[in-house]
């Protein structure tokens, strides 16, 4: 794949990764509300997981184009995953 192609493909993935962090954030508050009147949240907490599963998927997903852009570089660590999960969670914290 050419360069020019790659930036296409890593925009792209960056407008994937702010729209998934609007909607963790925003299915965090639902599921405030939802307690907060007495409703079951535990569908929300179902939809809320499948959201930082598929965040975790597009910060890899875009993280692979940053390293083919940048050149060759070691295979990334295997605990990868957990790391990206909990700085997702600590940037959302952060922003309420």
């Amino acid at each position: 794949m050419d360069r020019e192609m790659l930036q296409r493909h890593l925009e792209q993935a960056q407008r994937h990764v702010a729209q998934r962090e609007r909607h963790i954030a925003e299915q965090e508050l639902r599921i405030n509300d939802l307690a907060r009147l007495g409703q079951d949240t535990t569908e929300a907490h179902k939809l809320l997981d499948n959201f930082y599963a598929s965040q975790v998927q597009h910060i890899q997903h875009r993280d692979r184009i940053l390293r083919e852009l940048a050149g060759p570089v070691p295979p990334p660590d295997p605990d990868r995953t957990d790391q990206i999960r909990q700085m997702v969670r600590k940037d959302i914290e952060e922003q309420h």
